[in-house]
C-alpha cells in the first residue's frame, strides 16, 4: 500500500441547526453553550495510471475512482460575546468559542471505473469501507448583529467560521483486513465551514 490524497473532494448538500442558552454578565458581555448539527456529503475523485484489476482483459486502460459517504456532525461550544452597543434597535457584536464535536462518517462507497477505449467494462465494482466516528477539538468565531423585537426578544443574523480539527474518516474494506490491514484507511485533513444564521433569542430577565 501506498499513501495517495483525492484529486477532488468536497461537501455537498449542507443542512445546519441548532440552539443554546447563556448569560448576561454586562451590557456589554455577555456567554453561552450551544449544540449544534451540521450535516453533508463528501464525493471525491482519484485517479490511477494502472488498471483497476490485474487482468489480461484490462491492459492499457487506467482506472478513475468514485467515493462517497454522509457526514454527521454534532459540536458542543462555550462561546463569549462583546456586544458593541445598540443604535436604534440594532446590537453589533463579535464572539469567539471553543469546544468539541462528534463526527459521524458513514460506509464510504468506494466505486472503480474503467478508462480507455478497450475497456470491456465501465463500472469495475464498489466497495464499502466502515464508517468512523470521533471527538474532535472545535473553535469558532462570529460577527453579527441583533435586533430588539421587543425589550426581551431579539432576531440575531450573524456570520460564523467553524473549524474541525483533522482525524479518521473511514476504515479499509473487508479484502485489505482479511489481508491484514488495521486501523484506518483515509483520513481527512479537517472541516472548515463558513454560515450566514438567522436565529432568534430571548432573554429571560
Amino acid at each position: 500500500y501506498g499513501n495517495g490524497i483525492y484529486d477532488t473532494g468536497g461537501l455537498t448538500n449542507p443542512f445546519s441547526f441548532g440552539g443554546g442558552f447563556g448569560y448576561r454578565f454586562t451590557d456589554y458581555l455577555r456567554a453561552d453553550a450551544t449544540f449544534d448539527v451540521f450535516q453533508s456529503r463528501f464525493s471525491g475523485t482519484t485517479t490511477g495510471a494502472t488498471p483497476c484489476i490485474a487482468d489480461a482483459a484490462f491492459a492499457g486502460t487506467t482506472c478513475r475512482s468514485e467515493d462517497s459517504a454522509s457526514l454527521s456532525v454534532m459540536s458542543f461550544m462555550v462561546n463569549g460575546y462583546a456586544d458593541l452597543g445598540t443604535f436604534v434597535g440594532f446590537t453589533p457584536y463579535a464572539g469567539a468559542g471553543l469546544g468539541y464535536s462528534y463526527l459521524n462518517w458513514g460506509t464510504l462507497a468506494n466505486n472503480t471505473y474503467c478508462v480507455g477505449a478497450t475497456c470491456p467494462v465501465g463500472l469495475v465494482g464498489t466497495t464499502p469501507h466502515g464508517s468512523v466516528k470521533d471527538w474532535r477539538f472545535t473553535y469558532a468565531a462570529m460577527a453579527g448583529v441583533s435586533y430588539d423585537v421587543s425589550q426581551n426578544l431579539k432576531i440575531d443574523l450573524g456570520y460564523k467560521y467553524r473549524r474541525i480539527a483533522g482525524g479518521n474518516m473511514f476504515r479499509w474494506d473487508a479484502f485489505s483486513a482479511n489481508a491484514g490491514a488495521t486501523g484506518t484507511q483515509g483520513r481527512d485533513p479537517g472541516l472548515s465551514s463558513h454560515e450566514i444564521r438567522v436565529g432568534l433569542r430571548y432573554e429571560l430577565w
